[in-house]
């Protein structure tokens, strides 16, 4: 029954959705036969693979809109060497580091990838694959890496001035060409 009413509500979703959702919930399945290739039970959401999935998105540079069309057509929508790049492999002081992304993803897309491990968990759920709380998956470390990511850009506007230059041109009146001080 539960299968049935989750399905019902699948259903009335709205097409864009669907297909938002549809795509980042393949890359974490391609994401599971790329990084954990031996393990019998790759789908089956847990904390840690659900970290590793959306370490490698908050630090990855963003994807050309409408996604990399050579990929797209072939189905794949995990970059394995590009996650190599991003993830660092092994120790806990290699974690520290984090990785410099000149355009990275935005507050949107994470809350999108999100809602697609939401939905995989959801599911799961219904089919008695796992038994955990949402709470037990999401924690406070993926709080702090939403923060991360909600609080990056503005940081790094404030760090360059921009706020401040495109503030002080933006407040100075122009009165006959000239500039008012």
């Amino acid at each position: 029954m539960e299968q049935a009413v989750m399905n019902l509500r699948r259903r009335d979703r709205p097409p864009n959705t669907i297909k938002a959702l549809h795509s980042k919930a393949e890359e974490c399945m391609q994401f599971c036969d790329k990084v954990y290739p031996q393990d019998p039970y790759r789908y089956t959401l847990d904390r840690d693979r659900a970290h590793r999935f959306m370490w490698y998105q908050a630090f990855r540079e963003q994807k050309p809109r409408g996604g990399n069309k050579k990929t797209l057509y072939r189905g794949d929508f995990f970059d394995y060497e590009d996650y190599q790049k991003t993830v660092p492999a092994g120790d806990a002081a290699s974690w520290a580091v984090t990785p410099s992304v000149k355009k990275p993803i935005g507050k949107a897309m994470f809350t999108q990838y999100k809602a697609s491990l939401r939905s995989i968990y959801k599911d799961q759920t219904v089919r008695r694959v796992i038994n955990c709380h949402w709470e037990g998956i999401w924690t406070e470390a993926f709080e702090d890496l939403e923060k991360h990511v909600k609080e990056r850009v503005p940081q790094t506007k404030r760090a360059t001035h921009q706020e401040k230059a495109s503030g002080e041109f933006a407040r100075r009146p122009f009165k006959h060409g000239t500039v008012v001080c």
